[in-house]
């Protein structure tokens, strides 16, 4: 059973340091995709209700991240070390696993909910130039970031037009937290 431990900690180690490493370090990483990846669909406001519960942490990516992480990590330790038995070992594991995955859940999800919330409102948004982080067009969503101040604000984007991502872009309007944007009118400067 050690292995089985082993082999938990040693996955959700490596899912650990990628999100670490992809993310940058923060909420947001640098090249613009949100690290929180959650099967419920549920997006990272937290204002969902199922989010509270038990499904909604069950289906998160970071909540098994964390389970495997630090459950498998104990079990092997308490295996090893300790020489503790079955199944206070697998008991002792999984609810350190459960109530650190749970914990992340929450936690992250509450920081990304207050992360864009700076805003009094959307229409502050309105007439400022962002960039897309992911392509948009018909049919197609992407999102956009924007400066307000010395906060980074992303939104879901959509167009009629079809725009790669890194165009500069305008937003001309924005309703529930999506932004309508369309090709910025002044022209990009190439890069050094």
């Amino acid at each position: 059973m050690f292995y089985a431990y082993l082999i938990a900690a040693i996955v959700g180690g490596v899912l650990l340091v990628t999100s670490l490493v992809i993310g940058g370090g923060h909420g947001q990483d640098a090249g613009g995709g949100d690290v929180d990846v959650d099967v419920d669909g549920g997006d990272a406001s937290g204002d969902h209700a199922h989010d509270a519960g038990a499904t909604g942490v069950l289906l998160s990516l970071r909540f098994w991240t964390y389970f495997l992480a630090f459950g498998g990590g104990v079990g092997a330790l308490l295996r090893w070390f300790a020489h503790t038995e079955e199944p206070l070992c697998g008991l002792l594991a999984a609810g350190v696993g459960a109530v650190s995955g749970a914990v992340a859940h929450v936690v992250m999800r509450r920081l990304a909910g207050s992360r864009n919330t700076g805003l009094h409102d959307e229409s502050q948004l309105v007439g400022r130039a962002g960039k897309l982080l992911l392509p948009v067009g018909p049919g197609l969503l992407g999102r956009v970031r924007v400066t307000v101040g010395n906060s980074l604000v992303d939104l879901v984007a959509r167009s009629d037009e079809a725009l790669p991502a890194r165009a500069e872009v305008l937003v001309v309007e924005v309703q529930d937290q999506t932004a309508l944007v369309t090709q910025s009118p002044v022209p990009e400067l190439p890069e050094d």
